[in-house]
């Protein structure tokens, strides 16, 4: 073999060398550009479904254990809420209410026990409007401050005495109940007694 020839199949496997390494390195580096291409779509759909998760603050009262106001996320459920306020008390209605229901803003949700009946079915939040009754009766178990503030006798500061002492029962079982409050006496509770109902 010739030095011509030699040369020339030297210069043939330079070039073959160099074409693959070419190729390999533009196959790796869009391999890396579609991979990186993936990692950010993925990232931004990430991005957005977090972006969909809101918080939200809601009041759990009733018959639980610790009554009170949670900040939570609007992808929690009310099992979550129940949860986070220690649980149930025993006699608690389960059947009453939807613990898959995803928690609101703003909403106040009430675990009756046994035998109440302390918000709408399947509603669960208290609202003016469920807490007259047909009979234009207060319900204790569900009016607000302002509300009970409206009743012969009491004050702000003894409605507040009575949504403090239905939390921490889980709600009045009688009108005559009333007198258990800290402030009313039988005068306080026959001036209001044929303005409330449970």
């Amino acid at each position: 073999m010739n030095k011509k020839k030699k040369t020339l199949i030297f210069t043939v496997i330079i070039a073959v060398i160099t074409i693959m390494a070419v190729y390999r390195n533009y196959f790796s580096e869009e391999k890396y550009s579609i991979d990186e291409s993936t990692q950010i779509i993925e990232e931004t759909q990430e991005t957005d479904k977090v972006s969909d998760i809101n918080e939200v603050v809601v009041y759990i009262s009733g018959a639980v254990k610790n009554p009170g106001v949670l900040t939570m996320t609007s992808e929690d459920r009310l099992a979550d809420a129940i949860e986070m306020v220690g649980g149930t008390v025993d006699g608690a209605d389960m059947n009453a209410v939807n613990l898959a229901e995803k928690l609101a803003d703003g909403k106040h949700y009430i675990i009756p026990k046994i035998g109440e009946n302390v918000a709408p079915s399947g509603n669960n939040q208290v609202s003016a409007s469920n807490s007259k009754g047909s009979d234009g009766k207060i319900n204790i178990n569900t009016a607000t401050a302002e509300e009970l503030d409206k009743l012969p006798g009491v004050g702000e500061s003894t409605a507040q005495k009575i949504i403090s002492y239905r939390e921490e029962s889980g709600g009045f079982k009688s009108v005559e109940e009333l007198k258990n409050v800290n402030g009313i006496g039988d005068k306080k509770f026959e001036d209001m007694k044929d303005s409330v109902t449970i």
